[in-house]
């Protein structure tokens, strides 16, 4: 009984100084684990806003309307302009599967990011406009293969914002989607490049129609000494309006090499997540995750100074 209570306080303070370790130890742990995924954390929520994809496919699918309004109405352009009006008829029915690809793929890249820790995303955005179906586009390089894969992805969803609710592993998720998201990816970086294409198309058509319109309206040298100045007026000003549309449509070539070289840095990235799924703390895995972070933020920065 002498040394009861001696023994007795020795073992209180031993196990208070031993909570206090595992409660360091958990602490430890659990901003380690925070550290290991910051890389995946960094990658997935710089690729979910998919730099300048969205504004890309929003101008691609107005393009044929644009040329219409520019295109002169004299018979020279007659027959191109009723083939414009086939493509731009076109155009307005592949908007809305384009758009379902970019809510697939940043609502899937914002539930990724927070599953690493980042809770400044809100998936359900435009996530429920993730539905359904959507078509091939051959013209865009779409295939049958990319479709399936969307309808996979597409009736997956709503266990995306559960699981990111629930935060369940990054890595159950990426098994789970990661192969049909790549193929979502895929059908982007065709779109991108196709959309540069068409508006490298609209940029040197405008152009043309913009010389035409000017070479009938500029006077001739014999006709100077007795023009009207309402026509000179007239050409100063079409001059003017076609050099801001040239300027337009030229930043509108860049932001689609933009957009094409964003979703290919996504695509990049994800699918080193997909192959080192189990190993996403590797000293390797988060270089490449940091590395393509990096490029997205450059590509914006240069984004904004068009």
């Amino acid at each position: 009984m002498i040394c009861f209570r001696p023994c007795f306080i020795n073992l209180r303070k031993t196990m208070g100084v031993l909570s206090r370790l595992v409660a360091l130890v958990v602490l430890t742990a659990s901003a380690t684990g925070c550290a290991n995924l910051e890389a995946v954390r960094d990658f997935a929520g710089s690729s979910a806003k998919l730099t300048a994809y969205k504004d890309v496919t929003l101008r691609y699918v107005d393009s044929a309307n644009r040329r219409l309004l520019e295109i002169p109405s004299t018979s020279r352009f007659a027959a191109e302009a009723a083939s414009i009006r086939e493509t731009s008829a076109d155009m307005k029915r592949q908007k809305d599967d384009l758009l379902k690809l970019h809510n697939a793929a940043t609502g899937y890249m914002a539930a990724l990011a927070s599953l690493a820790g980042d809770e400044a995303f809100d998936i359900s955005g435009d996530i429920d406009k993730v539905v359904g179906s959507i078509a091939a586009i051959p013209k865009l390089g779409i295939t049958e293969t990319h479709a399936k894969a969307f309808s996979g992805i597409a009736q997956k969803v709503a266990s995306w914002i559960l699981a990111a609710k629930q935060s369940k592993d990054v890595r159950t998720m990426v098994k789970a989607y990661g192969a049909d998201m790549d193929q979502v990816l895929e059908a982007m970086e065709f779109a991108a490049k196709n959309y540069e294409g068409v508006l490298k198309n609209e940029a040197s058509s405008i152009d043309s129609y913009q010389e035409a319109r000017l070479a009938a309206w500029s006077p001739t040298a014999e006709e100077m000494a007795q023009v009207n100045p309402r026509r000179l007026l007239i050409v100063s000003l079409a001059d003017r309006s076609g050099r801001l549309l040239s300027k337009e449509s030229d930043d509108a070539v860049e932001a689609a090499k933009a957009a094409g070289k964003g979703v290919t840095t996504v695509r990049e990235g994800h699918k080193e997540m997909l192959k080192n799924v189990d190993r996403l703390e590797a000293k390797d895995v988060v270089a490449q995750l940091k590395k393509a972070a990096a490029e997205l933020k450059e590509i914006r920065s240069n984004l904004r100074k068009l």
